[in-house]
């Protein structure tokens, strides 16, 4: 519903919602990153694994009970850093920790599936760098398992050690 701020009966917060995401949007393409890290439990979801998605680029709609099917993002992936962040998270992954990963790969390269978990977010950012006239970076995508630890002090701490070893690859 973030998406669409013309709908009508849109509930309390919705065009909040929207305007917030125009503004970290605007503020994301500002900054101007060299590359966008997208993580999402709301995508294709390994059961105990990161999924690093290894292709060149990935579409899809945010279609949800049949609507929103024309809010659609084209991405262009970066399939080095995302190899580099397969092979770093890999080789410093502890066999007995919850976390794993693994990378993904849409048959011969095809362009990767994307859905409204992942539309949603690079829907605003593709529209603020539209506006901006800067060409946008590329993007590496991360799926999320749901379930990672079984509290969820664990899954916060699972992220949290997930995002200091994506620093330490960048340093």
């Amino acid at each position: 519903m973030i998406l669409d701020e013309k709908m009508e009966g849109l509930p309390n917060g919705t065009l909040e919602l929207n305007q917030a995401m125009k503004d970290v949007s605007k503020k994301l393409v500002e900054s101007e990153p060299d590359l966008i890290i997208l993580t999402s439990p709301h995508g294709l979801n390994l059961v105990r694994s990161i999924g690093i998605y290894l292709n060149s680029t990935a579409s899809g709609s945010a279609e949800w009970n049949q609507s929103w099917v024309d809010f659609k993002s084209n991405l262009h992936l970066n399939p080095h850093a995302a190899s580099n962040l397969y092979h770093h998270l890999d080789s410093n992954s502890n066999p007995s920790s919850p976390l794993h990963v693994e990378g993904l790969s849409f048959f011969s390269n095809t362009t990767a599936n994307l859905r409204w978990g992942e539309v949603v977010p690079t829907f605003f950012i593709e529209q603020a760098y539209i506006h901006s006239s800067k060409p946008p970076p590329k993007y590496l995508i991360l799926s999320m398992p749901r379930g990672i630890g079984s509290t969820y002090e664990q899954v916060i701490q699972n992220r949290q050690q997930l995002y200091t070893d994506i620093r330490q690859l960048g340093q």
